[in-house]
């Protein structure tokens, strides 16, 4: 449901790093370690080994063909005009079953709600501490008539999306990282530093009591292998979806190409490694006995995971992969010829995969019985928009 921009946090930095760009080695520290190939606590004989990538892309699924994507049903987003139609940074969007659009703007600190023909019907939330308002909220998800947001405050918002009334306002002494809902019970990944779930693991579920409470359940999935806490709970921030109808969550890791499927118990069905994904670069490094975590900028191409989504009707994960070196500054048609997107189907059930390709750079938010929610790329580099799609 969400388009993802790997989010680079340099932690410790002890001097300036001198590396050669035609060469991945970090140089001028006692001790280097490559993450997670070095881990010498992973043992990558546990994982599903998939290979995701294809250079020869005959015989894989066309993505628009596979999804039975059709023509563009709506496209909402104005450069200028009235503000209702208008986007500052879209982090989220869903459809709902009867073709209401749900729109996250990042920038308005807001959730806009379009009914399925397009026209704007309300706004939910404005900037603020307050309940039912937002600083820069980031994820959403909508079960029933119930919307989940969550922002960059510890808590957890819930609304009634067809109204636009607060339900519920849950605070938290830790920040949330991303959450999924099945039923009534909600799962999230949150932000260690001030937390007491440190080393219970890496999802945490809650239950909705009556649409008034929001009690703490149990914790599951184990943490990223490290002696040092801070190196294990940094790099066990993952991105959660949820299938609602068999019950199962998949956490995507939000810096390595790992990902796994938990039952809606908490227990863990399967976990699979892209051993083909090449990375920027991710290091841990040590001076005079002190460790930190270096992430190399890199210019060569390689992966980043661009979104995570379910599809409702074939009841499948889905993770979008860009590959390439194409920056925002560039036109559109360099970042086409510069870049590749690849989707992965992921099946729960049987535990396979495979790759789909598109010649078309299409970013999907969400993926219902009926509709498609994708980014507008064609016009990104002037203004936010989003298109939805008809599938067969």
């Amino acid at each position: 449901m969400k388009s993802y921009y790997h989010k680079i946090l340099i932690l410790f930095v002890l001097i300036v790093i001198s590396c050669d760009s035609n060469d991945s080695n970090v140089k001028g520290f006692d001790n280097v370690i490559s993450h997670p190939v070095e881990n010498p606590n992973i043992e990558l004989s546990n994982y599903i080994d998939v290979h995701a990538f294809p250079d020869n892309v005959e015989g894989h699924s066309q993505l628009s063909t596979y999804l039975e994507i059709k023509d563009v049903s709506t496209t909402i987003g104005d450069l200028a005009g009235s503000n209702d139609y208008m986007f500052g940074e879209i982090t989220d969007a869903i459809i709902d079953d009867h073709g209401r659009l749900i729109v996250l703007d990042k920038q308005q600190h807001a959730i806009k709600v379009f009914d399925k023909e397009g026209s704007y019907l309300r706004t939910i939330g404005r900037y603020g501490k307050g309940p039912g308002e937002f600083i820069q909220p980031k994820k959403m998800y909508i079960q029933d008539s119930l919307l989940y947001a969550i922002d960059k405050q510890p808590r957890i918002q819930v609304f009634n999306y067809l109204s636009g009334d607060l339900v519920l306002t849950k605070i938290f002494n830790y920040f949330p990282n991303d959450f999924c809902v099945i039923d009534n019970f909600v799962f999230m990944n949150v932000d260690y530093y001030t937390t007491q779930f440190s080393k219970k693991g890496k999802i945490h579920q809650f239950e909705l009591n009556n649409d008034t409470a929001l009690t703490y359940q149990k914790s599951f999935g184990a943490l990223y292998p490290h002696s040092i806490d801070y190196i294990s709970q940094d790099f066990s921030k993952v991105t959660l979806e949820c299938l609602q109808k068999p019950g199962y969550i998949i956490a995507s890791n939000d810096i390595f190409p790992f990902f796994e499927i938990y039952n809606k118990m908490g227990n863990l069905e399967s976990k699979f490694y892209i051993s083909d994904f090449i990375s920027s670069g991710v290091y841990e490094v040590e001076l005079n006995g002190k460790s930190g975590i270096y992430f190399k900028n890199s210019e060569e191409k390689h992966h980043r995971r661009v979104s995570l989504f379910t599809d409702k009707k074939k009841n499948k994960f889905y993770i979008q992969f860009s590959y390439g070196d194409a920056t925002p500054s560039m036109s559109i048609s360099k970042i086409f010829e510069r870049t590749k997107l690849y989707t992965i189907e992921i099946d729960p059930d049987s535990k396979s995969i495979q790759t789909l390709i598109d010649n078309q750079i299409l970013p999907i938010f969400d993926l219902t019985d009926k509709y498609v929610v994708a980014t507008d790329i064609e016009n990104y580099l002037e203004f936010e928009s989003i298109k939805v799609f008809k599938r067969d």
